[in-house]
Order: C-alpha cells, then structure tokens, then sequence
C-alpha cells in the first residue's frame, strides 16, 4: 500500500476502467441494489422537486433509479469506460466523464449531492466534498452511504479467504476513507464546511441467490484471474466456507452488511 496520494488516485482509475464491463453484472448487486437508492432517497429527503449530483456513478444504475423520482440526474465518473457504459445503458440520463475533486459545475448548480459507495475510494475525501459544497444551492444536501470495510460481511468473505493465500500488503489502493464509526464521516463532512452534520452506522443487509457475485467481485479487486489455478481454488473453497452461515434454506445467501450514512447542508 502507499501513501502517495496521486497513485492512489491512478490506482483507482486503472481498476474501475478495467471492471467497466462486468461492474453493472457483478458489483451493482452490492451497490446499488441492495436497498441503497431507499437509503438515499429517506435520508436525502429527495423529491420531485430536486436536482441530484451522482458522485462515482459507475454503469448509472443509482443514477438511474433516483431519476425515477427526482427533476433531473447528472452522474459524473472519472472512468470515461463506466461513463460509456451508463450512457448506453440510460440514454436518457445526463452522464459525464469527470474527476470529483473538481466537479465541471458552476457554484449553486443542485440541490442534493449523493456520494453512494464511492466515498472510501476517493484520495482526497475533503477536497471532494469541499467541491459537492460548492456546486450545492443554499441549504442543499450532500448524502454519503459507505459501507464499513469490516463489518461488510459479504465481501470479507471472498477478501479473508484471499488474505490467508496472498499478504494483505498486496492489496490495491492506499489508506483511503477507511471509516468504521460515524465520528469520521462527520469529520470529513464538518471540515469541508457543511452545517447540521449528522452520521449514523445502520445494518442493511445483502441477499444473494449464489454466491457466484462474491467470487467475481473478489477476483476483479485482486486480478486473481492469472493466479496459479491451485491458488484461486483454495480462496474459492474457503470463501464458499467462510460464507455458509449466512447460507439460507432456499441455497441464497443473506449477509448482515453494515454501512455509515452521513448528511450535511451547505
């Protein structure tokens, strides 16, 4: 891991370009799909009135179910691949390539910004959310719904399995937001100068029918697809293993995942 922040930054580019195609089959089932866009919506206070700013939007799929139920969506991405990928996906949804810590809009451009899953993948979370306050109107909302690294059972799974195969220090990435306690949501929202800060940890759980997701997030986070053959049917078996307490009758898979939510008005 390293602590430059720059290869941190072209770290995360490099993987979201390469999981553009398999993002929306794989990891929106984590993230998008498993009761966030509710999360959002009743914590954001979202209406038919509202203008939203998607922060990392990925393939669009949050993009375009807020959509549903607000004025208008822009989702930004700094993978012109995911961004290529939502625009054919929802033609109709405003999509565009750009970096979060400097967002292509003039001051007082929407009403809510949403940083959904995205927030424990930004170098520099401050000058991220410095620019959500700028682009927010007066008394806008910005909205932050990270899951907590270790207590989101699901994909420690697949992730213990591999750390016992491969050292932890081999993991993509750098001490970006790790947050495990509401304490430092609130911080980083609170020094980026938004008022009336408020964080909570909340379980929201994850049902699966296979566990074949897991698996396929796991390997495209590590690259475990040109391991040695042996090696990746070892983290198979022991993620399958790890996994079966959470197994229901039916052969699906319910995990008790657990996320921070945050919330703040410019």
């Amino acid at each position: 891991m390293t602590n430059n922040l720059d290869v941190i930054s072209a770290h995360e580019h490099a993987t979201w370009q390469s999981a553009a195609e398999t993002y929306a089959k794989n990891m929106s089932l984590f993230t998008a799909f498993s009761g966030q866009v509710p999360l959002l919506m009743e914590v954001g206070d979202i209406s038919s009135k509202d203008t939203i700013l998607e922060l990392g939007c990925g393939p669009g799929d949050v993009s375009s179910q807020l959509a549903k139920f607000a004025d208008r969506v822009v989702g930004i991405d700094f993978s012109e691949k995911m961004i290529n990928v939502a625009k054919s996906r929802f033609a109709d949804i405003e999509f565009q390539t750009a970096d979060a810590e400097q967002q292509p809009f003039s001051d007082n451009s929407f009403d809510v910004v949403v940083s959904n899953y995205t927030a424990h993948h930004f170098a520099r979370p401050q000058q991220v959310f410095e620019e959500a306050k700028r682009v927010l109107k007066p008394n806008g909302r910005v909205v932050v719904v990270m899951p907590i690294q270790r207590e989101q059972v699901s994909f420690a799974s697949v992730m213990s399995a591999i750390f016992e195969e491969i050292s932890p220090d081999e993991a993509p990435g750098g001490p970006l937001l790790d947050a495990e306690s509401p304490e430092a949501l609130i911080n980083v929202l609170t020094s980026a100068g938004f008022n009336n800060v408020s964080g909570r940890k909340q379980e929201k759980p994850l049902t699966l029918s296979t566990i074949d997701p897991v698996l396929a997030v796991g390997w495209d986070f590590m690259a475990l697809h040109d391991k040695p053959k042996d090696l990746q049917d070892r983290i198979r078996k022991r993620t399958q293993e790890n996994a079966q307490e959470y197994k229901l009758p039916d052969g699906g898979y319910l995990f008790p995942d657990k996320v921070l939510v945050g919330v703040g008005t410019a």
